[in-house]
């Protein structure tokens, strides 16, 4: 009934010309302050096996080949490998292998479990972005850039 009243009072109102601001009916409230803090950096790379890192031959349990998500290229005889790959100690970057030939270069990052984690290690499914760098024989030219996972 509260309700009817206030909107028959609302009418009168306006029936008597009686002017209404919308600050009269709500509240209205300014929005939140924008952030203003500067960004930060990216955190270093290691802890989880992320940003660029550098194989461990022999560190690994059964190697396999994973395949790579984008390359670029860092000069004339450097490339930057781009995967996902678990987190250490578990997942491990072993090896990197580069064949070259006058059309290709192909590229086949081995991915293993780190003999460090042990058996008593609780290892989690994510993954994390990661990179190597691999130094060609010559340099990349025209050739083509081939995952050999």
């Amino acid at each position: 009934m509260k309700r009817k009243s206030t909107l028959l009072g609302l009418g009168a109102m306006l029936v008597a010309g009686t002017t209404l601001s919308a600050c009269s009916l709500f509240t209205v409230s300014s929005p939140e302050p924008p952030v203003t803090a500067a960004p930060q950096p990216a955190p270093a790379p290691g802890g989880d096996g992320g940003g660029q890192v550098v194989p461990q031959p022999g560190a690994t349990v059964d190697p396999h080949p994973i395949p790579f998500d984008r390359v670029e290229v860092v000069d004339d005889d450097t490339l930057e490998v781009f995967f996902f790959k678990g987190v250490e100690p578990c997942s491990v970057i072993d090896r990197v292998d580069v064949v070259e030939d006058a059309d290709s270069v192909e590229i086949t990052v081995f991915e293993g479990t780190g003999k460090a984690a042990g058996p008593d290690v609780a290892c989690i499914a994510i993954a994390v972005e990661a990179s190597v760098l691999v130094d060609l024989g010559s340099p990349l030219g025209e050739r083509d850039v081939v995952d050999g996972a």
